[in-house]
């Protein structure tokens, strides 16, 4: 059971096709101690409402970097590096006569793994420079808050109608490769042209890669060295183009139910610094989507 199947979540962010915040916000899900699914470790979670609008959710959750092992028959994968502990505090009222839902959350993850300082030498040892870290580190944090809020209901269901979304996250500059995360957007449901199954969104996002990370490449680069991976995509594209920094993404799409139990959804992207570096042209994006469900 990863972390993410409870904590720091909306099903809103997966109306969109960029997996920027799919699921949960880009800096939790990609580091051993706050996988999703269908990463697999040992934990556990409770949750008590304080008052009927208002909960305390907490775990405990093991943190293996093989994220559950070959199969799902390895109960008891080696490999273990420390705990998880998760934290997220949520208030989910219901304004007026028309129920008008809304989520807001608050949450915190201690991970006590080591994890090497993202600040380090061409040579991979760490190096100590005034201002900037220069140890391996004993654990790493992360913050969040979470928001959305229905401002128009078109129907019975807990997403009929105009919702507005939005989020922050800030992890640790010294051990994470994405330091902070901004993003919202509107999704809505296409009543206003009779066609209430369909939905549209849109939705913007922005990325802030490591400070440290982004002051090893710039070493690097003087250098003439290759420059560190770590940024917005390094397992799937290797070592980066250039120093990364920043990345921002825009996104709009429509959800057309075309028959029962099938979708089709066209989508188009606009990123800004692709990979975190201006070395890359801006880059548009047009996507279709089709899902049957049977």
């Amino acid at each position: 059971m990863p972390v993410g199947t409870y904590f720091a979540g909306s099903p809103l962010y997966c109306d969109f096709l960029n997996v920027i915040f799919c699921g949960h916000p880009h800096p939790l899900p990609i580091y051993p101690g706050e996988p999703k699914w269908p990463a697999a470790t040992w934990g556990g979670q409770a949750q008590v409402y304080v008052v009927p609008t208002v909960y305390v959710m907490a775990g405990l959750f093991q943190v293996n970097p093989n994220f559950g092992g070959p199969s799902g028959w390895d109960w008891f994968e080696h490999g273990t590096t420390g705990l998880s502990v998760p934290l997220e505090v949520g208030w989910t009222p219901s304004f007026g006569p028309n129920h008008l839902l809304g989520h807001y959350k608050v949450g915190f993850d201690e991970d006590t793994s080591p994890y090497p300082d993202l600040f380090l030498s061409t040579n991979g040892q760490p190096i100590a420079v005034s201002g900037l870290p220069g140890q391996p580190h004993s654990g790493r944090r992360m913050y969040y808050v979470l928001v959305d809020q229905m401002l128009v209901r078109t129907g019975k269901g807990d997403t009929d109608g105009l919702i507005v979304f939005g989020g922050a996250v800030h992890a640790d500059y010294a051990t994470s490769p994405l330091e902070n995360q901004v993003f919202g957007g509107v999704v809505s449901t296409a009543s206003f042209i009779g066609r209430p199954q369909d939905t549209l969104g849109f939705a913007a996002s922005w990325f802030q890669v490591s400070g440290a990370l982004t002051a090893t490449q710039e070493l690097e680069q003087a250098l003439d060295e290759p420059l560190t991976g770590g940024g917005l995509l390094a397992s799937s594209l290797g070592v980066p183009v250039g120093v990364q920094s920043h990345e921002a993404e825009l996104e709009a799409e429509y959800t057309a139910k075309v028959y029962r139990g099938v979708f089709i959804t066209p989508d188009v992207q606009y990123i800004i610094n692709p990979d975190g570096t201006s070395r890359i042209r801006n880059a548009l994006c047009v996507a279709l989507q089709i899902n049957a469900t049977f």
